[in-house]
């Protein structure tokens, strides 16, 4: 065996680190030992090898199959169920990928679009001028109409505020609970005495959210319509090559995962963007200055195609990647990696957070440049938001418009300012980075822009 070196202290001691301190951790490692290190997290019989190196994470992704498997990232199969797409290998994460790919790409943003724009209109306009408000909380309801919308479709009322509202129980639970980030790695605490035990708690968020996804699949199945555009009407739809469709808990699987896995990530990237366009006040006004510039004659998904406005949220997902690391990768045959003979067995995390923070790839990367993105197309080894290879995120596609839509509509239609002067640190909720704070805002009213008619929604 010749792993990289990395942190020697006992295993369960650098599980906790990891958890309290993820980003301290990561960053100590890869001062000490380089952008390849290995860690001990909770056993020694389970040895993690940690890639920064652009060339390692080029070999990983083109190896796939080959030299690596996918094992899924099981940490979350407790809550998100043996069939979602991220915890699922082999032969049929592959069909799960390709039944659930087209939902998220193509002519079916178009209808997406308007979705986002309309609730990001919605809950903005319920603020009134002076009143100082949570950005991330904000961005969280936001994100949480916006996918259950897309899921269940509009019609849902009360039910959709009810399961957003659970989810965000759900979520709140691990960002704020240290203990309860451990039960995702030690399984032994998780046990369920009762909804005021940690695990019983989570257990009795996700069955309450269960029931509504269960009632709502066999409603649907009751009463299908052809021509409902909704995501679950899609998936029920959608048939493998075998001509077989998706069972009910494997509908249940890929919906949760697609409730929490998106509400999280698109939520923290709208937050952090709010925070940066009013941080830096230039970076706003040629945001601004790029937007006016288009005539009436351009749709809200060309817009989204602006290279200032494309540069800007390349950025903050450099900055304030949606994850902080890939999916895992085991070596399947002995391999050599960097000069490093990898025995069969060895787990590779590719991590996005550290790559992002090469100065030899961006110089000064603590620093928020857009025109890096501007000047440089960067290979899929090199910057990698939304990981990679067969495990890059299936709804990179909806994030990305998500977030560049979040901007187009609070630059152009509402007035905004930061509420405190207090620096902005990132913090860890599940493997997301969530501004602190919550990055606290003052609402100061409606734009003139908005009288600007390539922004108008009807030209979706």
């Amino acid at each position: 065996m010749n792993l990289p070196k990395g942190p020697t202290g006992h295993p369960l001691l650098q599980l906790l680190e990891w958890v309290n301190n993820t980003l301290g951790y990561m960053e100590s490692a890869s001062q000490n030992y380089g952008d390849m290190f290995t860690a001990y997290l909770g056993s020694k019989k389970d040895p993690t090898v940690y890639v920064s190196n652009p060339q390692a994470i080029q070999q990983i992704f083109n190896g796939e199959s080959k030299e690596f498997t996918n094992p899924g990232n099981q940490l979350f199969k407790p809550v998100l169920g043996q069939y979602a797409l991220g915890t699922l290998t082999g032969e049929i994460h592959k069909r799960h990928r390709q039944l659930i790919m087209p939902c998220l790409h193509g002519s079916h943003l178009e209808i997406y679009a308007k979705i986002i724009c309309d609730t990001i209109e919605q809950v903005f306009e319920q603020l009134k001028p002076g009143q100082t408000f949570s950005t991330h909380e904000i961005t969280e309801t936001i994100a949480g109409e916006v996918i259950l919308k897309v899921v269940f479709g509009d019609d849902q009322g009360k039910n959709l505020q009810q399961i957003n509202h659970l989810t965000s129980s759900v979520l709140d639970f691990f960002a704020k609970n240290s203990l309860a980030s451990s039960l995702l790695f030690l399984p032994f605490l998780r046990q369920d005495l009762g909804k005021w035990s940690p695990w019983g708690y989570v257990r009795h968020l996700v069955r309450q959210i269960d029931t509504f996804i269960y009632t709502a699949i066999a409603e649907r199945r009751q009463n299908f319509d052809p021509q409902r555009t909704d995501l679950l009407n899609m998936l029920m739809a959608a048939r493998d090559e075998a001509g077989e469709p998706l069972s009910d808990q494997e509908l249940r699987d890929e919906i949760i995962m697609l409730i929490f896995g998106g509400k999280d990530a698109v939520a923290s990237a709208m937050a952090w963007s709010a925070y940066w366009v009013h941080h830096l006040p230039e970076v706003q006004e040629k945001l601004k200055q790029e937007l006016e510039s288009f005539g009436s004659q351009e749709n809200l998904i060309q817009i989204t195609r602006l290279p200032y406005l494309t540069a800007v949220c390349q950025e903050i997902l450099r900055i304030s990647p949606v994850e902080i690391q890939g999916q895992p990768r085991v070596v399947a045959s002995p391999v050599e990696l960097m000069g490093y003979q990898l025995p069969v067995g060895t787990v590779l995390i590719p991590s996005i957070y550290l790559i992002h923070q090469r100065p030899d790839l961006y110089p000064e990367p603590q620093q928020f440049q857009p025109e890096r993105f501007l000047n440089k197309k960067f290979p899929y080894y090199e910057y990698l938001p939304f990981g990679g290879g067969s495990r890059r995120c299936i709804g990179s596609a909806f994030a990305q418009l998500s977030l560049k839509l979040f901007l187009i509509v609070i630059i152009s239609r509402f007035k905004l300012k930061l509420a405190s002067d207090e620096s902005i640190h990132p913090v860890l909720r599940g493997l997301n980075l969530i501004p602190h704070n919550g990055v606290p805002m003052t609402f100061l009213g409606q734009s003139m822009m908005d009288s600007n008619n390539c922004l108008s929604l009807e030209t979706v």
